[in-house]
């Protein structure tokens, strides 16, 4: 009272009369105003509070205020996060005004804010009738959702905390007007009698999303999760609900209901739509030699409802569109846009992925691969007890939609009508693999099937369709079956589709036919493994060439040309064709020796399989050029090439100038490029998919190769020991490289040069009493073993890496080892370098010097006078002690006299 007797005079405030809003905005102190009332029909002075503004005052911790009329009118806003109780009427007026607490009256409930209404965080507005209006702004009541989030250095969160639902809660009736949007996100509104919700834009009825999300990344693992979950909205009303608003409508994964009659009218467009729930995890790591993946995701749609006890009305000024959400009405409803309709499907689905792979030693490997996905369309539904009217000024589209109808069906279009059919689908596979270096074995099974689904019609009374542009509709596609055929096994499939026979008597149909997809697989195999078969075709090689097939060995050190093997020898002298068939022949039998393991003997699949397409085509390509490189490339490089091994093209390499030379690294790599080249030009041509981008590669790797282990002997010849530490380190680094080099890995190329090198010099004395031919092309095959074997150690070994490994060790012993044996072994090579000096000393030509050195490589003499060939038998008898006193002259004039004979007895090794 002491607090209005100091207003009294500022305010201007007269006894008995209530102040003004701007008299209320004023006060900074609490007063108590006696104002007039009427008492038992008498005007009487009562005290009426009067609160100032104060930051908190309706705060949980701050004041309760409650009276039996409770008035609060402020200039500015008001805000209440405590409780506002009047057991009769409670009325506010506001710029704004916000609630996360209590307002509660027993009778009527007013709310006027010239700007906007915000009810949240839980925050509930109830009374026998309520009424709210915002003149300018939004009505907004909303689920809170507060969201944390932290970023480490390996994981990221994400936590959403949602609030309680807030509510308007109406015993009797509800009003809601907004002169711009009305929003009910993830809240509720209720009304025991009627209801009504205007908007001067939008009115939108949606969910409110929550989001979980985790990430992480811990050593060898990693793993992500994250969840989306749909707080639907609801409106309940016990009477009648009308839904107004003069731009778009908008319920997203909401229900709305009235116990009598909805209406629900937008200017503009209407929407109903379903919103996903989701659930994602994944998760990939590595413990020890194993590999696991997981993945598992799954999306439901939860759909948008309007329901009707009685009447339902729904109608856009232009749009109207149901995703995969519902309509139902006890009696009656209308559907209608002045433009387009649709009632279109959204899909729920589950993914899971397990997939598992372990490695071991010796090329060991273990995989399991489960992988399945399943589709399915949610469509759209409209259901009433009585009649279903769906109208519209333009086009109308149905996608696997369910309209069921205790009355009649009118579907009326200004447009088309298109019925679309969408497929479900469901995709499973199985497979699990197992394996080594010497067997392997797989399995699996998976299915692939897809179904196709069209709208549904139920109707009590009779099915119209008026269409001004025609009818589309989609069926399934049946093989040699009409139209009339394929619709009749869809109806007698699902009786629903019934309409589909009534709707083929019309003659403005455009029938679509759509596939379904089915398919599956089985099958289980067991076989070689990787290792195995490359060991057999190594070996089946070796035995199959014969003395064709001889790998070139070396037993020279000035010169590689003096390092051609006899088996090389014989090859080449053969001709081309001998050589050609040689590789072919050992192709065939490594394919067959290794189909007739796989498949257990049976001669009609091994025959198959030596004789298909494929492998007609390699014996082709390694054919061809095995014979172009006998018969014209060597001539052409001035090299000789041995018949190649069980890896491609991998024949030694002999060259007229030394390998340390530029001169025979140049004559080795254009050799290289004109076999690789061959190769790859041929198979194309046959339908092979080869690059000579790879050919290229492969030469240069093989050069590379070739030169670096050359070079490494003839560096540590004399000082380091084969199979000593330093000479096995000094490889290895070498045989990384070259694999490298390849397109391989180091530690394969270091892991097959070592251990070859430490085996090579032991194998090749333990052969000490075969002949140097057998020898050398023992030594080579086993060097290739053994570089198989090398390279499986590895965990992660693969049929690339073991191929390698051979070719590592192979040319390890082809370019070094077998380039700079024992000097008992390499007397007449270091003498075969004073050939040519020895030549140009003699007069003799470029032309014969070049044929002399091929001829000297080449063990060969022939009967007649050529003057090489004597150049090379003199300069040989005087190396070897053979001439007489009569000295080089006297054989030398064998060139004028003629009659040289056939010299076998030189023949290299």
């Amino acid at each position: 009272m002491d607090n209005a007797i100091s207003y009294k005079d500022s305010l201007n405030l007269q006894l008995g009369v209530s102040l003004t809003a701007e008299q209320v905005a004023a006060l900074t102190h609490d007063i108590v105003w006696m104002e007039e009332a009427e008492v038992n029909g008498e005007k009487v002075l009562t005290p009426v509070l009067y609160l100032a503004q104060a930051n908190n005052r309706l705060a949980p911790n701050g004041a309760l205020i409650q009276g039996q009329d409770v008035s609060l009118i402020s200039g500015g806003d008001l805000h209440n996060s405590g409780t506002l109780r009047a057991t009769n009427n409670l009325s506010m007026v506001a710029g704004n005004i916000d609630n996360s607490g209590l307002m509660q009256a027993g009778n009527r409930l007013e709310m006027l804010a010239t700007d906007s209404i915000r009810n949240s965080r839980g925050g509930i507005i109830t009374g026998r009738d309520i009424s709210a209006t915002a003149a300018t702004g939004d009505i907004i009541n909303e689920r809170t959702v507060t969201t944390f989030k932290r970023d480490g250095e390996r994981f990221q969160l994400r936590d959403d905390v949602v609030s309680d639902a807030s509510r308007f809660e109406a015993t009797d009736t509800l009003r809601l007007n907004a002169g711009r949007d009305v929003l009910n996100v993830g809240s509720n509104l209720k009304a025991g009698g009627n209801a009504s919700v205007t908007a001067g834009r939008d009115v939108v009825i949606a969910s409110q999303t929550e989001e979980d999300s985790a990430a992480y990344q811990r050593r060898r693992v990693k793993s992500t999760e994250q969840t989306l979950l749909q707080h639907g909205s609801s409106v309940e009303v016990g009477g009648n609900l009308a839904i107004d608003a003069r731009r778009d409508i908008a319920v997203v994964a909401s229900t709305v209901s009235a116990a009598k009659d909805l209406s629900v009218k937008a200017g503009e467009n209407l929407t109903l739509a379903a919103a996903a729930n989701e659930q994602h995890d994944y998760s990939k790591g590595k413990k020890g030699q194993t590999k696991t993946t997981t993945q598992l995701d799954s999306v439901t749609q939860q759909s948008a409802e309007l329901k009707a006890g009685g009447d339902l009305i729904a109608v856009a000024g232009t749009d109207l569109t149901l995703v995969a959400s519902k309509i139902s009405a006890g009696n009656e409803a209308y559907v209608h846009a002045d433009n387009e309709l649709q009632l279109l499907a959204a899909q729920d689905s589950n993914y899971s992925l397990y997939d598992m792979s372990k490695k071991g030693g010796w090329g060991s490997k273990k995989t399991q691969r489960d992988e399945v996905t399943d589709v399915k369309n949610v469509g759209s539904e409209i259901k009433t007890g009585g009649d279903l009217t769906l109208e519209s000024g333009g086009d109308q589209k149905y996608q696997a939609a369910k309209l069921d109808s205790g009355g009649d069906i009118a579907i009326v279009s200004g447009g088309a009508v298109t019925f679309e059919a969408v497929k479900d689908l469901h995709d499973e596979s199985h497979t699990k693999s197992k394996g080594d270096l010497a067997w392997t074995s797989s399995k699996g099974k998976g299915n692939t099937d897809e179904t196709l689904r069209q709208t549904q019609m139920i109707a009590e009374g009779s099915v119209v369709i008026k269409a001004v542009d025609g009818l589309k509709i989609d069926i399934k596609q049946i093989d040699q079956s009409t139209v009339s055929q394929t619709i009749d096994v869809m109806v007698k499939a699902d009786p629903q589709l019934a309409w589909l026979k009534e709707a083929e008597k019309r003659g403005d149909v455009d029938w679509r036919q759509v596939k379904e997809l089915h398919d599956s697989f089985k099958y289980s195999n067991s076989g070689l493994g990787a290792g195995a078969q490359i060991i057999i075709a190594i070996i089946v090689t070796y035995f199959t060439m014969g003395a064709a097939s001889g790998v070139i060995a070396s037993a020279g050190v000035g010169t590689s040309m003096a390092s051609a093997t006899a088996a090389s020898t014989a090859v080449s002298a053969a001709g081309w064709a001998n050589a050609a068939g040689s590789v072919v022949a050992g192709g065939m039998a490594s394919n067959a020796t290794i189909s007739a393991i796989n498949n257990r003997g049976n001669l009609s699949t091994v025959f198959k399989d030596v004789t298909s397409s494929d492998a007609m085509r390699g014996y082709v390509v390694s054919g061809v050029t095995a014979g172009l490189t006998a018969g014209v490339y060597d001539k052409w490089t001035g090299t000789q090439t041995g018949t190649s091994t069980a890896l491609p093209n991998s024949g030694a390499v002999a060259t007229v100038s030394p390998l340390s030379t530029w001169q025979g690294v140049g004559q080795f790599t254009t050799n290289q490029v004109l076999q690789n080249g061959t190769s790859v030009l041929l198979d194309r041509a046959l339908g092979g998919e080869g690059r000579l981008g790879d050919a290229l590669q492969n030469s240069l790797a093989n050069a590379f190769a070739a030169y670096g282990f050359n070079l490494i002997g003839d560096t540590t010849r004399g000082h380091l020991a084969d199979g000593g530490i330093a000479k096995i380190g000094l490889h290895a680094v070498m045989g990384g490289l070259a694999a490298e080099a390849s397109g391989g890995d180091f530690r394969t190329g270091a892991l097959a040069a070592g251990v070859n090198e430490a085996l090579v010099d032991s194998l090749y004395k333990n052969y000490a009493d075969m002949p140097d031919d057998q020898k050398k092309r023992l030594l080579v095959m086993n060097s290739q073993v053994v570089g198989v074997l090398a390279a499986s150690v590895q965990g992660d070994a693969d049929a690339q890496s073991l191929q390698t490994g051979a070719w590592v060790a192979q040319n390890l012993t082809q370019y070094n080892f077998l380039e700079h044996l024992p000097p008992g072994l390499s007397e007449y090579g270091s003498a075969a370098t004073t050939l040519a000096k020895d030549m140009v000393e003699k007069g003799a030509t470029n032309d014969q010097i070049a044929q002399a050195q091929l001829e000297l490589a080449r063990g060969q003499g022939f009967e007649g006078v050529q003057p090489a060939n004597e150049f090379v038998k003199a300069w040989a008898y005087f190396m070897a002690g053979e001439l007489t006193g009569a000295g080089l002259a006297a054989v030398l004039g064998r060139l004028v006299v003629g009659g040289g004979k056939r010299h076998t007895e030189h023949t290299l090794a």
